[in-house]
């Protein structure tokens, strides 16, 4: 599980795809207006950590859209990321591999998730995590 350091963040609420089960602290990815658990390729904007249900609910998705999960971007998290090895890693774009996987390597037409912040020792790094804003200004 990651654990987010900031408390600086940007709350968002946002449907969860049809069949979906999210897990809080763990990464999701948006597209169709949905929410899905760390997919990566072209179109899959990445959206921050699943917190919790919006509604209290659960968090599996419905067909309807009316099942939401509580994501949290704008964040700093310490976590280990696939590629990081060194204080050069620094400013290094980062990129969802799966829900509970971040990486220096782009998975295939990914976009970045955010970028390291500071290396901290073997693959554990402090880690932005850009908020929806923030993805479309780049």
């Amino acid at each position: 599980m990651t654990m987010a350091i900031s408390n600086e963040c940007t709350h968002s609420v946002i449907p969860i795809a049809n069949g979906v089960t999210l897990t809080p602290g763990t990464f999701g990815t948006a597209s169709s207006g949905r929410l899905n658990a760390g997919e990566t390729g072209a179109g899959k904007y990445p959206m921050g950590i699943i917190t919790a249900p919006a509604e209290g609910i659960n968090l599996t998705g419905d067909s309807a859209g009316t099942v939401k999960a509580a994501v949290q971007s704008g964040v700093t998290v310490l976590t280990d990321v696939i590629g990081a090895s060194a204080l050069t890693d620094h400013l290094a774009p980062v990129y969802i591999a799966s829900a509970t996987t971040l990486t220096l390597s782009n998975p295939g037409s990914s976009i970045k998730c955010g970028f390291v912040l500071e290396w901290v020792s073997g693959t554990k790094c402090k880690v932005y995590l850009y908020t929806p804003a923030e993805l479309l200004l780049m």
